[in-house]
């Protein structure tokens, strides 16, 4: 209780102290704001410093006070030091007409002048500079050198914070382009709604901009290629490097489908991750667009398979195991589809003889073909199946279906990855992992139900 009431005399006790405060007249009041001003130019927060010395203004214009010659010319050395040059130089401009040559401060309001047209003009020209590169990465974006206009985005930036420029409303336009192909997709799409709530529909890019929010959420319809119906031996039928869980060799009868000639690339996924908001994956500072997305997971694949086939009525799917095999096998029996040996330049691996080797990942379509028109389908990044995890095929499905017992935790992938050895880029080799993981190297294919 003797808490309360005195926490109630407290508050009784600042309501009279401020009411006084209230009371005092303009001139003093001023002065106190002065005072302030002061000490906040002391302690650099010229924010602040300058608030105080905008109410003595408010007061001065209330009131019809009479200000001293010098306050002038301390609201300029304020508002420099904000990095205000415009009102620096008209508040030093009112100090000297007011003080004229026998003001106590006319030569240091001299140097402040010097000082802030040279600064101000210093300014102007930067920010002619920077007006000239926004109108360059608008014509580098135009021509999808999105990696060079990312470049002057980010320098432009950096001017903008050193400077404080005010840079041309379209270059929120090209930032969202940037900085949706450096996959950094709710920034994009933030700073595109930015622009079109800044430019209005007469802005230069109006248009575009609705254009292409609404196409970065729109599928790129997949390049698919039409797999005959067939029957083939699946496992290790090479009898080089076999393991135990690609055995027993069996016959498997394949009704025709369709697979995605490419896997799917960023350029594909980051639209999906537009649309849907889901997690963005890293793509390892190797770049984006055409290279296969890595850092998904089974889940991940099939939620983008569904999200495909609602916006294409479409019905895609990831492949079954089999399906996979058969596609990648291509008719052939070997360890690859074009024979025993890995050769050079036929895939992304470590130890394939490409560019790419044990680095990053290559773009889709690097290779040549196999023979059914599919590509990558050996190495770059494993690929995600349908099945269920078994450590061998014994009591696998023989039509082609996925195999939906065994340890469904866990998830099939296929073909290998730029970090395998030859060894594990092979037809008949098979991977087990966590349905949820998301390594670095693991991709996929989309494939589709043909209508009978």
């Amino acid at each position: 209780m003797r808490r309360v009431i005195g926490s109630l005399v407290l508050a009784v006790l600042l309501g009279a102290f401020m009411e006084a405060a209230a009371q005092l007249p303009p001139e003093i009041m001023a002065d106190r704001y002065l005072v302030q001003a002061e000490r906040l130019m002391k302690e650099k927060d010229y924010s602040a410093a300058l608030e105080a010395m905008e109410k003595i203004v408010a007061l001065q214009k209330e009131h019809d006070l009479t200000l001293p010659a010098e306050f002038h010319f301390k609201y300029a050395q304020i508002a420099r030091s904000a990095g205000l040059l415009e009102a620096a130089i008209e508040a030093v401009n009112r100090y000297l007409v007011a003080a004229g040559r026998a003001g106590k401060f006319y030569r240091e309001a001299l140097e402040l002048l010097d000082q802030a047209e040279l600064k101000q003009a210093e300014r102007e020209k930067i920010q002619a500079e920077a007006v000239e590169e926004v109108a360059e990465a608008e014509r580098l974006v135009a021509d999808g050198k999105y990696e060079a206009a990312a470049d002057l985005v980010k320098g432009l930036l950096e001017l903008r914070k050193e400077h404080d420029l005010t840079l041309p409303e379209e270059f929120h336009f090209v930032h969202a382009r940037t900085a949706f192909s450096e996959g950094r997709i709710k920034a994009a799409l933030d700073l595109a709604n930015q622009y079109l709530s800044a430019a209005r529909p007469s802005g230069q890019h109006y248009g575009t901009a609705q254009e292409w929010l609404q196409e970065v959420r729109t599928p790129i319809p997949p390049e698919m290629v039409a797999i005959p119906r067939g029957s083939f031996r699946m496992g290790c039928v090479s009898g080089i490097s076999c393991q135990d869980h690609e055995l027993p060799v069996h016959d498997v009868n394949v009704a025709s489908f369709e697979l995605a000639r490419y896997e799917v690339t960023f350029e594909e996924y980051d639209r999906f991750i537009a649309a849907t908001g889901r997690r963005t994956p890293s793509d390892s500072g190797w770049g984006r667009g055409s290279r296969p997305v890595i850092g998904v997971s089974w889940e991940d694949a099939v939620a983008y398979t569904k999200w495909l086939s609602d916006q294409t009525g479409e019905s895609f799917r990831l492949p079954t195991e089999a399906e996979w095999e058969y596609a990648a096998r291509a008719g052939s029996e070997t360890t690859y589809s074009w024979g025993n040996e890995i050769g050079s330049n036929r895939a992304n691996c470590n130890g394939c003889g490409s560019q790419w080797d044990d680095e990053n990942i290559a773009p889709v379509g690097s290779f040549s073909p196999n023979a059914l028109g599919l590509q990558d389908m050996h190495g770059n990044v494993w690929e995600w199946a349908q099945d269920c995890w078994n450590n061998s095929f014994q009591g696998a499905p023989a039509d082609g279906s996925a195999w939906t017992s065994g340890d469904c935790e866990k998830r099939v992938l296929r073909g290998g990855s730029w970090l395998s050895v030859p060894a594990v880029l092979r037809a008949a080799n098979r991977y087990g992992e966590a349905a949820d993981a998301r390594d670095r190297d693991n991709g996929f294919r989309v494939a589709r139900t043909l209508t009978p």
